[in-house]
């Protein structure tokens, strides 16, 4: 693993080359954007260069914003302005950005997310884990903002278990009666309200949209038992995935992968062991 620091150019030629040699392959199903992490470790002046690339280039931007509080005492520090107002004025918000986490966000810079059709990645369990803070999902569905789930440091990389922490931390933030009913989260875990750079056409099963399915076998003993609730049944259940298609591939049949074998997953969880090692959350729980 190369774990030498690099420059901003350094970082930036590569994220170029990186785009035009992956964006799209695969008839589309890769999607490369410019990745500055957040406005706390860019200047002001790279910031601008990135977003001005990303509209002269045609390319997405995907970024971490207002994650922690110290986001919004820097930006208002050093900017006179919240994080969200920031990105705002170098012309960083539109369809084609996605925003990671969303914290700690104000009211007024979720009207310029919603009005922007600007992208929010929600990363429930990557925020619990390090302390970050919950959310105001509530007050950015109630404004149509195009919210879907994210799983930044999640160890089980699980797009569901992101759903159901989405919805008991929400409702128990928000209070009696609950705000999130389990149609409302999947309809954000399956890309229903969200449109992501590069899976624009994902969500519903209907001509134009692209064809991706995952089954459940609900009759497992893991499943959940009152399958006439289906949304229920896919939130809550434990039961196995038993097929998964995308863009009209099958992908995983009767619960077997056909596409990469055994060992070559084994090899992948020993590589993603090694990096989750190196992150200073796991470091400090040994």
């Amino acid at each position: 693993m190369d774990t030498q620091i690099k420059t901003y150019e350094e970082t930036l030629k590569e994220n170029m080359v990186l785009f035009k040699k992956w964006n799209g392959v695969d008839d589309n199903r890769i999607t490369v954007s410019l990745g500055p992490c957040g406005i706390r470790f860019l200047k002001p002046d790279q910031l601008q260069e990135i977003s001005t690339i990303a509209k002269e280039q045609n390319f997405y931007i995907h970024m971490h914003i207002s994650e922690v509080q110290e986001d919004v005492k820097y930006a208002k520090k050093k900017f006179g302005k919240r994080p969200v107002e920031v990105l705002r004025d170098m012309g960083f918000l539109g369809e084609k950005t996605l925003l990671a986490h969303a914290v700690w966000v104000s009211e007024r810079e979720i009207d310029y997310v919603a009005k922007t059709l600007t992208n929010i990645a929600h990363c429930p369990i990557s925020n619990t884990l390090l302390l970050s803070g919950i959310a105001p999902l509530i007050n950015m569905l109630r404004k149509n903002v195009r919210v879907g789930f994210g799983i930044d440091i999640n160890p089980e990389w699980d797009v569901l278990a992101e759903a159901r922490l989405a919805m008991y931390l929400t409702n128990n933030l928000y209070g009696t009666p609950p705000r999130l009913q389990p149609f409302e989260i999947l309809k954000m875990a399956t890309g229903g309200l969200a449109k992501f750079p590069g899976i624009e056409k994902h969500g519903l099963i209907k001509p134009g949209y692209d064809a991706n399915i995952v089954a459940i076998n609900a009759k497992t003993p893991e499943g959940w038992p009152y399958r006439k609730a289906y949304y229920s049944a896919v939130l809550f259940s434990r039961a196995n995935i038993e097929t998964v298609i995308v863009r009209g591939e099958v992908l995983v049949d009767g619960g077997e992968v056909l596409t990469i074998g055994d060992r070559d997953i084994e090899k992948a969880k020993r590589v993603l062991s090694k990096k989750l090692e190196e992150l200073p959350i796991f470091k400090q729980s040994k």
